[in-house]
């Protein structure tokens, strides 16, 4: 008796898994086996050990997951392919003619097909940089013993020998310009080409830069002594004079700067006050509301700040306003302690934007489109809930929800192969009309499309109802099946042995999950 069940145990699940891997529209063997091919939207789906792979496939896209270490998408429509492993840390990237792949922080490789060829850069932080042009140029560099790199950071290329011991930087400034820098030990350099032609420095002992037309700086015992003219292209050229740390002085006929006491020179200085006289700018009648005036009473604590473009006002840690306007869009934010409370509220052409964010509780985006298609509101209770709707139609809504910064770019493939081991629930609703229910770490699973239901609780219990195939109820892993379609009942089966049997059959021989 003992070999028997012993027997029955092993050869039982193999001859349901057999039969349900020769299904129509789907099986149900959770947590070991979950399929579904859902006519309506043309899709289907696969999930194995719930809820550590996941598969789903249409004509337009397919995308699957073994989760949470790697994940995989592709759009066949636009080209586009993604592929997440580790994340955030590795992550392949292709869309049309760019492709990218890196494992951050360690590698990174991008590839831009062009007509006559490829554009290659890779690199091994932070000792390797390599990579070759369309136009084959090569590039190598071994950091900090020296090399040549092509596109880094803003500069069109970066050659140094034992940096900081020698580098040279050259920046593109239009399609027929460049500026090419050179320096020794970042301390003695000179620049040529371009408008900067003829600026160089000595430093701490003097330096002299120069933009063509626009102005001329000179410093003496940088960072100490400190003369500009600046704004000589505009109507109003200033003159600005500099004792660092004690003040900075600068003025024109229509407007004046001040700052006094300045403890770190790159930041500004603590009190700074400036306001131009409303006249005239750049040739034209100025009015009252292109005044311009700063205020920093001591920076960066408390700021009042007015320019043609924008007003700012803080009072840190308390509070803080920032509002922007142009001629096709307008941005206005408000901080209470921040960054704990922030409100914004934007627009332009495309839609209107209004932003909440109680930082890291809660968060309300919504957004309502200018041409009428809709509006999306997202909303997020951390990390007890979130929904999200869309104007396409579709709906999340999820609980718990446990990433705080859910919609960051970085953090997305991390939401998407993380979310069901934290999931107690989960409701979506498609565009189509698709909707899925999924509870407890996706292991509670539901479907409904208008021509199909699904239900599952693994192990006890499963329903399928498809329309003009017919319906059907398992429970106890297909111990007990029942059968039926809209004339009634139709099959009745206990462990294969019929219980209830019609001289009717069904679309799919054997029951319609098989």
């Amino acid at each position: 008796m003992t070999r028997i069940l012993a027997f029955t145990a092993l050869v039982f699940p193999a001859i349901i898994l057999t039969g349900c891997l020769t299904a129509g529209p789907g099986a149900d063997l959770s947590p070991l086996l979950r399929t579904g091919f859902h006519r309506s939207a043309n899709e289907s789906e696969t999930e194995l050990l719930v809820p550590i792979f996941a598969e789903r496939s249409t004509p337009e896209r397919s995308e699957w997951a073994i989760r949470p270490l790697m994940g995989y998408r592709r759009n066949h429509g636009e080209d586009f392919t993604e592929f997440d492993f580790l994340p955030p840390l590795g992550r392949y990237f292709r869309h049309g003619d760019r492709a990218r792949f890196r494992f951050w922080p360690l590698y990174s490789y991008s590839r831009v097909t062009r007509s006559d060829g490829d554009d290659v850069d890779w690199t091994v932080f932070p000792l390797l940089f390599g990579g070759h042009s369309a136009s084959g140029e090569n590039y190598f560099a071994f950091f900090p013993l020296g090399g040549f790199i092509r596109e880094f950071l803003s500069y069109e290329s970066f050659s140094f020998v034992l940096w900081p011991l020698y580098q040279r930087v050259t920046k593109k400034l239009s399609a027929t310009e460049r500026r090419r820098s050179t320096s020794f030990l970042l301390l003695f350099g000179w620049s040529e080409g371009g408008r900067i032609d003829g600026s160089w420095h000595a430093l701490p002992f003097y330096m002299k830069s120069i933009w063509k037309g626009r102005y001329r700086k000179y410093s003496v015992l940088w960072p100490f002594f400190h003369y500009q003219e600046k704004g000589l292209d505009t109507d109003h050229p200033a003159k600005a004079y500099g004792f660092w740390p004690l003040f900075h002085l600068e003025s024109a006929d229509n407007y004046y700067r001040h700052g006094f006491i300045g403890p770190v020179i790159f930041l500004g200085p603590l009190v700074q006050v400036g306001r131009e006289v409303p006249d005239r700018w750049q040739g034209e009648p100025n009015r009252e509301r292109n005044a311009y005036y700063i205020y920093d009473v001591p920076w960066p604590l408390v700021r009042i700040e007015k320019t043609r473009e924008f007003e700012r006002f803080r009072i840190l840690p308390f509070y803080s306003h920032y509002v922007e306007e142009g001629a096709t869009s307008s941005f206005d934010s408000k901080a209470f302690l921040p960054p704990l409370v922030w409100l914004r509220n934007s627009k332009n052409k495309e839609y209107e934007k209004s932003d909440f964010f109680f930082i890291p509780l809660m968060t309300r985006i919504h957004k309502v489109y200018a041409d009428k298609r809709g509006e999306d509101l997202y909303f997020q209770l951390w990390p007890l809930f979130h929904t999200d709707s869309t104007a396409e139609g579709g709906y999340d809504f999820s609980t718990l929800s446990l990433l705080p910064s859910r919609l960051a770019k970085p953090l997305e493939s991390v939401d998407r192969l993380f979310w069901p081991f934290w999931n107690i629930y989960r409701y979506q609703e498609e565009p189509t009309g698709a909707t899925r229910h999924k509870a407890l770490f996706n292991l509670v699973s539901a479907y409904h499309d208008g021509t199909e239901s699904r239900f599952s609780i693994p192990l006890l219990y499963n329903y399928l109802n498809v329309d003009s195939v017919g319906w059907e109820h398992n429970f106890l892993w297909k111990l007990i099946t029942i059968e039926g379609d809209d004339g009634g009942l139709r099959n009745m089966r206990f462990l294969f042995i019929p219980i209830v049997s019609s001289s009717e059959r069904t679309m799919y021989p054997g029951g319609i999950g098989r």
